[in-house]
């Protein structure tokens, strides 16, 4: 009885511990790591689309992840090659939001306006961070230019706005 006992008392205070060499990706949802906010005028099919010929031109794209149970709600995640810890990740919130029909109402030529909401985080600041937080959305905007310096993204004012 005591061996059980002290066995469930070492497991409790195992799960009590907290590992503070790894940072979680809840971690990261504060704003302390906030780093961007941009609009983009793209459905997540489309942004999906656009990381499959990225990745196709290039070898390697960010990757895209809907939330478990939710249609409206995803996640895009820059991964550096070496490592794995999420000090080293450029993690992105994706929120969908869906265009009105006023506008299709009264011209029935127009189109819903689908916008998604992309809010990023990075333990990490700096200009390395806003770098590969330029080439992650320009892997969506420009999908078949790989050098990511965002040629003619200045130029094409309809796809992201800050």
């Amino acid at each position: 009885m005591k061996k059980g006992m002290a066995l469930l008392a070492l497991l409790v205070l195992a799960g009590c511990a907290k590992n503070t060499d790894m940072t979680r990706l809840m971690d990261l949802r504060s704003k302390a790591h906030f780093r961007d906010q941009r609009v983009l005028h793209l459905t997540f099919p489309q942004i999906q689309m656009a990381l499959f010929k990225h990745e196709a031109a290039c070898g390697s794209a960010p990757e895209f992840a809907l939330e478990p149970g939710q249609t409206a709600y995803a996640r895009l995640t820059d991964t550096p090659l070496e490592g794995s810890d999420y000090k080293q990740i450029v993690y992105a919130e994706l929120v969908l939001y869906q265009g009105s029909d006023v506008e299709t109402i009264l011209d029935k030529t127009a189109e819903r306006d689908w916008r998604t909401r992309a809010t990023t985080y990075s333990y990490y600041a700096g200009g390395a961070v806003d770098e590969r937080i330029a080439k992650m959305f320009n892997a969506i905007t420009h999908p078949q230019d790989c050098t990511g310096l965002g040629v003619g993204a200045q130029a094409d004012e309809g796809q992201a706005e800050k």
